[in-house]
């Protein structure tokens, strides 16, 4: 991790706790690419709150570790490339999603905190797609997936990986 986004980091961690020197975080369209943000090596800071629209978070490593993880609790991340990004454990809840490119991204958990963020067209698209994709003979599941099949669909990449029939 860089010594300024460490720095960053640090200041966010005293505004989020009410401290003097305390800053909000604001990486808006900061380069991020490949940065080691796992909860482990924030060393105690989070990301909550923090506005990282249009950030290249590409490959970033999100991953949780010893029962932390990167806490993108409400942050902006609209428009935020998070192409093949570790998000195993991260807390996305009210995060904004909208936009983002969540292509080959791991680790999105069926957790509370991984939904109640925002999203768009783009990324309900390419989740029903993955819902739809899923083999299931319960009669409940397969009504569910007919339903969201012209959602499934407008998925970015269905020419690539076939469309739903």
């Amino acid at each position: 991790m860089s010594d300024n986004l460490k720095e960053i980091l640090e200041k966010h961690l005293k505004w989020l706790n009410k401290e003097s020197g305390g800053e909000q975080a604001d990486l808006k369209g900061a380069n991020l690419e490949g940065a080691n943000l796992e909860g482990a090596n924030l060393e105690g800071a989070d990301l909550k709150w923090a506005n990282l629209k249009g950030a290249d978070l590409e490959g970033a490593n999100l991953k949780g570790a010893d029962l932390k993880w990167a806490n993108l609790e409400g942050a902006n991340l609209k428009g935020a490339d998070l192409k093949w990004a570790n998000l195993e454990g991260a807390n996305l809840e009210g995060a904004n999603l909208e936009g983002a490119n969540l292509d080959f991204s791991s680790g999105f958990s069926f957790r509370c905190s991984s939904f109640g963020a925002t999203i768009d067209i783009k990324i309900g698209a390419q989740m029903a797609y993955h819902f739809c994709r899923m083999i299931s003979d319960d009669p409940e599941v397969k009504a569910a997936q007919e339903a969201v099949k012209y959602l499934a669909n407008k998925f970015h990449r269905v020419e690539d990986c076939g469309r739903i029939q």
